[in-house]
């Protein structure tokens, strides 16, 4: 079994390749405990988001190879890859999904980590948030929505998982103009 630390090298050097091999590559993941495997148990899995399409059979190869090469023993040959990786890519499709993906798991997730849990490409880092620090996007969100709005206690902060619908999305309309001119002069 390898260290939570292990886990987020390897994860890192596979993004690496992963960079060098897909232009403009971004992505997102957060790390989830596995509690309840009973062949890796408190093993860590990633939970993964990205710009692009994965093959993940010619990716488990590579994935094999990282992890061995840190002396990690690999799953049995006849394992299903596609069953290791759990990554969702981004569209504009689909933004109410991403959503809920991430906040499932960054919620549900009470586990301990010797590690970061979550990280991300300088693409999504450099993305500009402000608008929505303060209380008073919450509070104009609440007096639309509040009945919608579920609050989420945590140990150091508070979730509030806000509906995206036609009302909540003229919200960040400001935020999506900001970003694109930040995007643009990364390209």
């Amino acid at each position: 079994m390898a260290t939570d630390e292990l886990a987020v090298k390897i994860l890192s050097k596979f993004f690496d390749n992963n960079k060098k091999r897909s232009k403009n590559f971004i992505y997102l993941w957060v790390a989830e405990r596995q509690a309840e495997h009973k062949v890796f148990p408190e093993n860590i899995h990633f939970h993964m988001l990205t710009n692009k399409y994965w093959d993940i059979k010619k990716s488990w190869a590579y994935w094999l190879e990282l992890q061995a090469k840190h002396g990690i023993k690999p799953r049995e040959e006849n394992f299903k890859p596609s069953s290791a990786f759990d990554v969702k890519q981004i569209n504009t499709k689909n933004p109410k999904s991403i959503g809920a993906y991430l906040t499932k798991y960054v919620t549900k997730n009470k586990a301990e980590f010797r590690c970061q849990v979550w990280n991300c490409s300088k693409h999504i880092s450099i993305l500009y948030t402000d608008f929505y620090t303060g209380y008073e996007f919450l509070e104009k969100l609440q007096r639309l929505k509040k009945e919608e709005i579920k609050e989420v206690p945590l140990e150091y902060c508070t979730l509030y998982l806000i509906p995206l619908d036609k009302i909540t999305m003229r919200f960040y309309d400001r935020l999506q103009v900001k970003n694109k001119q930040t995007l643009e002069t990364l390209n």
